[in-house]
């Protein structure tokens, strides 16, 4: 199954309504240190309000970028052959009187980022929280240059016949709201407590990936999520399930720049 929230606080109250109090929470009892040392009640509380305690970790790493975001959109430059003529410029006998379709760059590309929260066990608070500040430098150096969309994404077992729960909630970008991405992109208790319990109630969640997930190929899972969830691969990022081999976790400014590059460097010309 998917399903889709327009918003954080409308996947809280879903969780209220459906999980909160029922008892059928996967993770064991009393395991704090699974959500970080994370009460219920600070679920609850930051999945609302959101948290900007790690901002300033975020921010000193998009300090140490060097790279400048840039992306690509479509224009019609004027040529010598092209899909339609500027009339004035065949009439002046102009060379280049045709329009074709080129990319230039500019910031009125959008990105959308869809950043799944979902984690190996072997994950500890730790590493989640290294990799959520990466991810959210990522977040804030293209938001500051570019309009973005940000989207959680929850990606685990289901019990229906597509054998996956799948969940995605939008975070506001216009402005960034860094609180609630700074919370969510970092805290093991949201992904841990809220999502994992929200799958169970809605999807009887088991504890494991999805029926089609490999650990040793994840892209070849997430990457066709992207369409599937109603986006343009092309201008979409999507971030797989959080795992100890995360470049992101050994070399986080490699890991930006690459994503980066990735809008920035293309020789691509659309067709006309």
């Amino acid at each position: 199954m998917i399903k889709s929230y327009d918003s954080i606080a409308a996947m809280r109250e879903d969780y209220i309504s459906l999980a909160a109090t029922s008892g059928r929470g996967w993770a064991p009892k009393g395991r704090d240190p699974w959500y970080g040392n994370e009460t219920r009640e600070q679920t609850l509380a930051r999945s609302l309000s959101g948290d900007t305690t790690l901002v300033p970790q975020a921010e000193t790493l998009l300090a140490s970028l060097d790279t400048a975001v840039e992306t690509s959109r479509p224009a019609w430059d004027l040529a010598p052959a092209g899909a339609f003529v500027n009339i004035p410029a065949a009439i002046a006998g102009h060379p280049g009187c045709m329009y074709r379709k080129t990319l230039v760059t500019d910031d009125r590309a959008p990105i959308t980022i869809l950043a799944c929260t979902t984690s190996s066990s072997a994950c500890s608070q730790e590493m989640l929280v290294k990799r959520g500040t990466t991810i959210l430098a990522l977040v804030m150096a293209l938001a500051r240059l570019r309009p973005i969309t940000l989207h959680q994404l929850t990606a685990v077992h289901g019990a229906d016949n597509s054998g996956e729960t799948v969940l995605t909630a939008q975070i506001n970008t216009s402005p960034l709201d860094l609180a609630t991405a700074c919370y969510v992109l970092t805290s093991s208790g949201f992904a841990r407590r809220l999502t994992y319990d929200l799958a169970v109630a809605l999807n009887n969640f088991n504890g494991s990936w999805p029926r089609a997930f490999n650990a040793t190929k994840p892209h070849a899972y997430f990457d066709p999520l992207i369409p599937r969830l109603g986006f343009d691969p092309k201008h979409t990022l999507i971030i797989p399930a959080a795992h100890i081999r995360d470049t992101m976790l050994s070399d986080p400014v490699t890991w930006v720049n690459i994503q980066v590059k990735r809008f920035t460097q293309t020789s691509e010309e659309p067709n006309v």
